[in-house]
Order: structure tokens, then sequence, then C-alpha cells
């Protein structure tokens, strides 16, 4: 009964390991991929299909490759979908007309896993950026807001470390575009499914297109409260001036 158990364990690892398709490698989305087939006695070899990530077909039909010694090459461009590919080609080999099935992976970086490098950069990225960002959170509830007014509303003191606070404010949303822009690039990277890398890159693209129109805003802001702020000094100065008299 053991020995029957170990022989069926074995069978089973051996159908699956004959049914593993052999893997052309891992590419880049968007990018050029060389379909090949190797053959060394066969007249010709055809690309029969293509099929996407889900199943369904990117080529169907006989497509004639590029013979190069005992190389064919078909080159196939329509690599936008993340996942893996799978493709069959039939030639004749020996005058028998022999199929073959390989696969090849689609990925926003072209490699099959980020580089541990790279996971670690984008993760002390990360969080560096989102330490940075509650720090300035901090520091900013620490800040003025406005001119020292005394109980009446009378502005009694003319705060520069106002226009401090602002500029703060604009650093963090810029600290947020680069963690939604680190984000995005995550997703793609690990993600199968697009729909959520592209929420956030698209994110990303609105909140930099929108960047220019903040500048122009907060410029704005600073020279209008700066006029306020000269109007407000020469009052104070009316108003000291009238104490000492």
């Amino acid at each position: 009964m053991r020995k029957m158990f170990v022989f069926l364990i074995l069978g089973l690892f051996l159908i699956s390991f004959a049914s593993a398709y052999q893997s052309l490698g891992t590419f880049k989305q968007g990018s050029e991929i060389n379909l090949q087939q190797v053959c060394n006695n066969c007249s010709y070899v055809n690309l029969s299909e293509v099929t996407y990530p889900n199943s369904s077909f990117a080529l169907l039909g006989q497509y004639e490759m590029t013979k190069n010694g005992t190389i064919y090459n078909y080159t196939f461009s329509d690599t936008n979908t993340l996942g893996t590919y799978i493709y069959t080609t039939c030639g004749d080999l020996d005058g028998i007309t022999t199929c073959e099935v390989m696969e090849f992976d689609i990925t926003y970086t072209g490699e099959k896993t980020l580089s541990t490098s790279s996971s670690i950069l984008y993760s002390v990225f990360f969080v560096i950026l989102f330490f940075l960002f509650i720090t300035i959170i901090f520091a900013i509830n620490k800040l003025p807001s406005q001119n020292a007014r005394d109980d009446e509303g009378n502005i009694i003191k003319i705060s520069m470390l106002k226009y401090f606070r602002s500029t703060l404010w604009f650093v963090e949303w810029m600290i947020i575009i680069a963690i939604v822009f680190i984000a995005s690039n995550l997703s793609f990277a690990f993600l199968n499914e697009q729909l959520f890398a592209n929420i956030l890159f698209t994110t990303y693209r609105v909140m930099m297109a929108l960047t220019p129109i903040i500048v122009i805003l907060w410029f704005i802001w600073i020279f209008v409260k700066i006029a306020q702020d000269k109007e407000a000094k020469k009052l104070l100065s009316r108003i000291n001036f009238g104490s000492r008299i």
C-alpha cells in the first residue's frame, strides 16, 4: 500500500512537470517580443496561436515565422496586458507535423518579481516619506495660521511664521504626490490586475496637473497677505506712535 502511494505521488509529480510549458522569459509591458522556435529538421514553422492571460486569442491561424538557420521567429507586439501569454508553433519535424506550446510573462517592470534591492529601496522611500509627512503635520500644528490678535480681535503683532506654515502645506502636497506615485509603481509591479494601479497612476497625473494651479493660487495668497500685513503694520505704527504721545 505504501509503495502504491509513493508511485502515485511520483506519477502526479511527473505529470505536472511534463505539462509545464517552457518559458521564453519575462518582458516589459508594451515591448515587442520575438516568439522563437528552434527546429533542426523543419522546412517551415508557423505560429498557430497566441493567447492573452485571460485565455482569449490574440492570434489564431497560420502565421509564417521568419527562418534564420534553425531558429524561427515571429515578432509579437500586442503586450499591453499584464500576465502570462501562451503561444503555439507547428512545423514539419522530420516530415511530421509537430506542435509545441511555450509561454512568456509580461510585467510592468520587465522582471518576474521586484529584486530584493528594488523592494528595499521602494520600502525605504515609502517609510521616509510617510514619516516626513507625519512630522510636518505636527510642525504645522505648532505654527500660527494668522497674525497675533488681542481678545477683541485686533492685530497686535505681524506673524511671519504663517507664511512658513503655507510652505509646509505645499511640501505636504508634494509628499502625497510622491507617495501616490510609488504606490502606483508597486501596484503595477506586484498586481496582475491593472485597475487599482491605473487608478493610482491617474490620481498621480491629476495631482501633477493641479500643482501649477495650486502654485499660482499660493503665490496670489502670499501677495495678498503681504499687502494686508503692510497695511496692518502701518496701522500698528500709528497706534504705537499715538500711545507714546
